[in-house]
């Protein structure tokens, strides 16, 4: 009976993401989910795609001021109802990234979700935002 709970939950998550982040997805942002981990699933959540990055992925940039006032309530329900994992990943663009160097032209900044829900001032000096990843727990 826990796993059917366990499966019902996580059934539900991409509905809850949805109706919870619906003028994100009205502005053209998108959320899918990736649940090929045993033990946890990861919600993804970035903007329809317009260009191609190094490994010929079509990304969008946004920034944390567009999204925040949905987002932080957002993730204080998504936090009350799923087990979160701690962190919440902000993929950005490298600030650094040049061209004539052939490295991922993004990086993986962890917020916590203490940071998140009292936006943080660290979270207005972020470079252009490519998705967000965040681990639930299952």
């Amino acid at each position: 009976m826990k796993y059917l709970e366990s499966f019902n939950n996580m059934k539900d998550l991409k509905s809850f993401c949805e109706e919870h982040l619906a003028f994100l997805i009205d502005e053209g942002f998108s959320i899918s989910e990736n649940t090929a981990f045993a033990k946890y699933t990861y919600i993804i959540i970035n903007k329809s795609r317009s260009f191609k990055d190094l490994s010929g992925t079509s990304k969008v940039p946004f920034y944390w001021k567009e999204i925040k006032d949905h987002f932080i309530p957002f993730i204080h329900f998504l936090n009350k109802e799923y087990d979160v994992y701690g962190f919440i990943e902000f993929e950005q663009l490298d600030r650094n990234w040049n061209s004539s160097y052939p490295t991922k032209d993004y990086v993986e900044v962890p917020y916590t979700i203490r940071k998140i829900l009292n936006d943080d001032r660290d979270l207005n000096q972020i470079a252009a935002i490519t998705n967000i990843s965040i681990r639930i727990n299952k």
